[in-house]
């Protein structure tokens, strides 16, 4: 049998601005979709209660101090109180809405990928070693290689070293050899 409880989150004025409903450690969580307030702006309404008198509590207070996203009220709740666990359809749109272009807060957190990073989630042509060229690149990419494939091999007069296209940047007139 679990056992729950319904609380508040008081602002400064001692006015609530949340109202759950909960079990646990629920109340100190930071899950919660509003910032959480000092362990001492805490209040618990009523515990020892089974979920459907929690659950009935919860919605009796949200309609009594109303929502603010309703214009009804001073709750920052996002719901007139849950059915059950998970948040409903309306409540996840809500979410869902508000967090589109924000970034995430990741403050002081460091992520590791487990195992290696397989794909680049950026798109179809995407992969992890980079794009996946079509074939019209492909074939500008293979004409340009085949292009320079002929060019001659050049030695630098100072260092005896042999190559082809990279040998004018790196030798001649900069080589390492070269006395100035």
């Amino acid at each position: 049998m679990n056992i729950y409880y319904v609380y508040e989150y008081l602002r400064e004025d001692k006015t609530p601005y949340y109202i759950g409903k909960g079990k646990n450690n629920r109340a100190y969580s930071s899950d919660h979709t509003v910032k959480l307030p000092p362990k001492e702006r805490i209040r618990f309404i009523a515990e020892n209660l089974y979920e459907k008198e929690a659950l009935d509590l919860e919605k009796k207070l949200i309609a009594k101090y109303g929502r603010k996203d309703l214009g009804t009220g001073i709750l920052r709740n996002l719901t007139s109180g849950r059915q059950g666990s998970s948040p409903g359809p309306e409540t996840k749109a809500k979410l869902s809405k508000a967090a589109k272009g924000k970034k995430p807060n990741n403050y002081g957190k460091s992520y590791k990928l487990k195992g290696p990073r397989k794909w680049n989630r950026q798109g179809k042509n995407h992969h992890m070693y980079g794009i996946h060229h079509t074939d019209e690149a492909r074939q500008k990419i293979s004409k340009g290689i085949k292009e320079n494939w002929d060019r001659p091999i050049l030695t630098c007069p100072h260092c005896g070293k042999q190559g082809k296209q990279n040998m004018t940047r790196w030798h001649f007139d900069n080589c390492k050899q070269l006395q100035p």
